[in-house]
């Protein structure tokens, strides 16, 4: 039987969708999924969306895309 998954409120003024992730961040939108297979954006799911926080996208430019973990912080 599996497991119930943990329940996360985060206001959706603090997400932002895939493709406009990519325009922010000056890539191509199948960027942004490779650095999310390779763990270096944490995503969020809601339905069949796939989001990444603002926090995230504002991470130093240095830290995307050479395989350090962008990861989430807490408020």
């Amino acid at each position: 039987m599996a497991e119930p998954r943990a329940k996360i409120t985060i206001p959706t003024d603090d997400l932002v969708s895939v493709p406009q992730a990519a325009k922010e961040l000056g890539v191509n939108f199948s960027t942004v999924y490779r650095w999310i297979r390779k763990g270096e954006l944490v995503p969020f799911r809601i339905a069949n969306q796939v989001f990444i926080t603002v926090d995230a996208l504002n991470a130093p430019k240095e830290q995307r895309g050479k395989g350090e973990l962008i990861k989430q912080t807490g408020s």
